[in-house]
């Protein structure tokens, strides 16, 4: 996705998702199968644009338990856990990502103005 946005936009949107999980994996708790199979289904689709597949097959999983019947076994805790671990690895990816488009954009830089570094160059 954030390719197709560029770095720009990716932010808002990334925060957007990110505040609608959130949003949404807590009002799980509720009793009403109707709004917790949407509930699932939502996060399912949220879940695979981030790319977050543990956490789209925990989703998908649930949601099928809910469709059928079988709401006492959906356990929100492993939710909340592949969420939490899911949202670390992204956050740690997209800061890495980062950093490397700035060391890349800074040799880039460099090239372009002569300027190696390491190489006793100025």
């Amino acid at each position: 996705m954030q390719r197709e946005v560029g770095d720009d936009e990716f932010r808002p949107i990334l925060e957007l998702f990110l505040d609608e999980i959130e949003t949404i994996a807590f009002r799980l708790a509720g009793d009403d199968p109707q709004r917790m199979e949407r509930d699932f289904h939502f996060l399912k689709g949220c879940a695979r644009n981030l790319g977050f597949r543990a956490l789209a097959a925990i989703c998908d999983e649930f949601e099928q338990l809910v469709i059928s019947g079988r709401m006492g076994e959906v356990r929100l805790d492993r939710v909340f856990d592949i969420y939490a671990q899911s949202k670390q690895l992204f956050m740690g990816e997209l800061a890495r990502n980062r950093a490397s488009a700035t060391l890349s954009g800074q040799r880039w830089q460099d090239v372009r103005s002569g300027t190696q570094r390491g190489s006793g160059h100025a």
